[in-house]
């Protein structure tokens, strides 16, 4: 902080309002200004800000501590002086300034708070400084001093009262003097506010006036045991504390100087430190606090410390007013809404997880005046959903939906001050409405049956109910009729509303009952009630006939809300049965020699694809492997085989390209007869 001090202000929607300036006792010390602005507003929104400057060109002064209270009173009874006239004052024997007299009659009886505020900006002052009183209908009050760096610098000094006024005629002057008796050096202001405020005489008020001299050597503040306020309040009142601690001149303690502050219960609220010319002149400080306070016993007290070390602070006069205003009921307003664990970006999934919503409502007026809270999912104008919480009994319910949502128990509410921040623990079931894009509407009501209702998020959550396959398949597609097939997949939910692509999620377990493969005849083949993931796997045998097979799932879930149906995104699987037909045989010319062998031969196709020919695999004759030529299968046969006869016979197939050992003989038997050298096809 520079030696030369620091101008403090209030700026009302960009003008500057209110000046006042103040000195330390030197560098680093402390420096404090009170400044007050009272005025009327239009409707609409405002800017109010605290200003601060050197009061030297050049000079760094910093703000370490400041309070910036701003009140709206629904009224126009008050009287505000600003003004930038100079005045002075001889000596030390009080004066009226005469740039802050005002005179009124309040329309009923009433609460009066008046405050007055003169400072010096550094020039034709002496180093005693000043004193400040409040004169109404001709009594002195609140007298507070305050010296500066030296003469011709800037000083300040800020007081108030309160009281209880009839509906008569009342004047109300600022009056002055120089700090010190002993000293004629007349002393300056050059700008003072002087504000009455006539409040509503409901409002209740407690005011300390006391000239009792405390003294402290602590640095952290301690209760000034002459500034103690008690108050029982049967409804919620809003709080407003003034006050001001004065050290007079001649009064001796140290340069550092004295700081005085407010406490509302158990919190200290606001401060403001101050240091005179030197140990024996005048200190004052002056600070202000408000707030919402519920029904109840609370207690309001002055405070006061030094400000460095273990040096004497001494207070020897304090001003106190507390007013509790009759509350004004605030509507509750909602804060953000969102929800943290969707899948896939934006799904919510049927009964796959308990999502989470959050949503923050806020009461001026304390949490415990909010009625209810509710969390809405609306497609447009409609209603899919609405959870309530009540926070007069701490529970929660369904008021929408209640047949096609589920609400937990796991939801619960943080309560703090003017906060509730609710967690919503949801799930669509079965029979949700599946559809793009809900919104997320938050509505809050009080008590007093005011509310907010906002839509917080739009088009922003997706339900999906509908389940498809994926990785639907048989482990063979090609197999002997009536073998054995197995069938797996995996049951995912869709990835979208009304798609058939499925997702990367699926159905916790307890949804399946079972999974069960229909063929199209939609019989039941073979069913799965293991279902693990969503994998689903059955084993069962194909019809005899060569064909082929077409097969599908069919879901049934365990809810009673789910729809036990086929997968909605028609994923087949197809099984032929096949096996190796063979359709001709012979031997190879029309004669045999009787010292010589021959060739038997057979032609195979598949008996499915007949006009595919069997040419990869192996062909048996009698146990025999036979030779694939250009067109057939073939045998040589010897001379002289054993036997009156030969009876050549298809034995045994194996289909290297599917796997097929079945076999379906309609060429039947070929039988040479050795003795009379007849060739017989014997055909099934």
């Amino acid at each position: 902080m520079y030696w030369m001090g620091m101008q403090n202000a209030i700026s009302i929607d960009g003008t500057d309002r209110a000046n006042s300036w103040d000195s330390p006792v030197n560098d680093n010390f402390p420096v404090r200004n009170t400044v007050f602005w009272v005025g009327t507003l239009a409707a609409g929104s405002h800017t109010i800000k605290g200003r601060f400057a050197s009061n030297y060109v050049g000079g760094m002064v910093t703000i370490s501590n400041r309070v910036l209270v701003i009140i709206t009173f629904d009224g126009d009874e008050f009287r505000y002086v600003d003004s930038a006239t100079a005045a002075t004052a001889p000596d030390a024997t009080l004066i009226n300034d005469p740039n802050a007299q005002v005179t009124f009659t309040p329309s009923a009886a009433c609460k009066a708070l008046i405050l007055y505020n003169i400072a010096n900006s550094g020039a034709a002052e002496s180093y005693y400084g000043k004193k400040a009183a409040i004169n109404i209908a001709g009594t002195d009050y609140a007298q507070a001093e305050k010296s500066p760096y030296y003469y011709n610098f800037a000083d300040s000094v800020f007081t108030c009262h309160a009281l209880s006024l009839s509906a008569v005629s009342t004047t109300v002057k600022g009056r002055f003097a120089n700090a010190e008796t002993a000293d004629p050096v007349l002393v300056t202001i050059h700008r003072r506010q002087l504000a009455v405020l006539l409040l509503a005489d409901s409002t209740l008020l407690n005011v300390i006036t006391s000239t009792t001299q405390v003294d402290t050597d602590s640095n952290s503040l301690v209760d000034d045991t002459e500034a103690k306020i008690s108050r029982t309040t049967s409804d919620m009142r809003e709080l407003l504390v003034v006050a001001m601690g004065t050290k007079r001149s001649g009064t001796y303690s140290n340069a550092i100087g004295e700081c005085y502050g407010i406490k509302v219960n158990t919190n200290d609220r606001a401060n403001s430190r101050g240091s005179p010319e030197s140990g024996g002149f005048a200190d004052s400080a002056g600070t202000a606090y408000a707030e919402r306070l519920a029904a109840g016993t609370h207690t309001v007290q002055g405070r006061f410390s030094n400000n460095r070390l273990a040096y004497t602070a001494i207070i020897d006069a304090r001003q106190v007013v507390a007013l509790w205003f009759v509350a004004v009921n605030i509507a509750p307003t909602n804060g953000v809404g969102s929800m943290t664990d969707m899948d896939d970006t934006n799904n919510i999934y049927a009964q796959k997880k308990l999502y989470t919503g959050s949503s923050v409502a806020t009461d001026a007026d304390g949490y415990a005046d909010i009625h209810y809270m509710e969390f809405r999912l609306k497609q447009g104008a409609t209603v899919r959903a609405s959870f309530q919480y009540h926070e007069d009994d701490n529970t929660f319910n369904i008021q929408a939906g209640s047949t096609t949502w589920f609400l937990d128990g796991s939801s619960s509410a943080s309560r703090s001050g003017t906060q509730i921040t609710v967690t919503w623990k949801f799930t669509p079931q079965w029979d949700a409405t599946e559809e793009f894009g809900l919104s997320i509407e938050l509505y809050v009501i009080d008590a007093a049956s005011a509310s907010d209702v906002d839509t917080v998020q739009s088009s922003y959550v997706d339900v999906v109910t509908r389940l498809v396959t994926g990785n639907f398949a048989t482990d063979d597609g090609r197999i002997n009729v009536g073998g054995t097939t197995t069938i797996s997949g995996t049951v995912y939910y869709a990835n979208n509303p009304a798609s058939t692509t499925s997702s990367s999620s699926y159905p916790p377990n307890a949804e399946f009952t079972s999974v069960s493969i229909h063929n199209s005849a939609h019989s039941v083949q073979a069913t799965d009630t293991t279902i693990v993931n969503g994998a689903f796997s059955v084993s069962f045998a194909i019809p005899s006939a060569v064909q082929s097979n077409t097969y599908h799932i069919y879901i049934n879930l365990a809810d009673a809300d789910g729809v036990d149906q086929d997968a909605v995104d028609g994923d087949t699987t197809v099984v032929i049965g096949d096996r190796i037909k063979i359709t001709f045989g012979g031997i190879v010319g029309n004669t045999i020699d009787v010292d010589e062998g021959g060739k038997v031969w057979y032609q195979a196709v598949y008996e499915y694809e007949p006009s595919t020919p069997f040419t990869l695999g192996t062909l048996k004759l009698n146990g025999i492997t036979m030779n694939w030529t250009t067109d057939r299968w073939t045998y040589d046969f010897p001379y002289e085989m054993s036997g009156s006869q030969a009876v050549f016979s298809i034995t045994g197939v194996l289909d290297t390209q599917y796997g097929l050992t079945a076999f379906n003989n309609v060429a039947g038997n070929i039988v040479l007869n050795w003795a009379t050298m007849e060739i017989t096809i014997s055909k099934p």
